[in-house]
């Protein structure tokens, strides 16, 4: 069964994201979101047309070491 959307969820990510144009890092993401770790990286990958992870990727393209999150530059305003 497919996971359902959650807006507020969503949204919490968003408007910490929205605090660090820069980008923050991810585990700070989710202290300040107060979600689980697992929950918010489903819903980046979801958005990841606005979003954008930086750091290092191994070869099967999974993160490891240090991962910033942000917006993408052209969406934000």
């Amino acid at each position: 069964m497919a996971r359902k959307i959650d807006r507020e969820k969503v949204s919490k990510i968003l408007d910490v994201l929205k605090k660090y144009p820069e980008g923050i890092w991810f585990r700070q993401l989710v202290r300040e979101t107060g979600l689980p770790a697992s929950t918010v990286h489903f819903y980046l990958k979801k958005l990841s047309g606005i979003v954008e992870s930086i750091g290092y990727v191994n070869e099967e393209g999974k993160f490891v070491g240090i991962r910033i999150v942000r917006i993408k530059r052209s969406f934000q305003e």
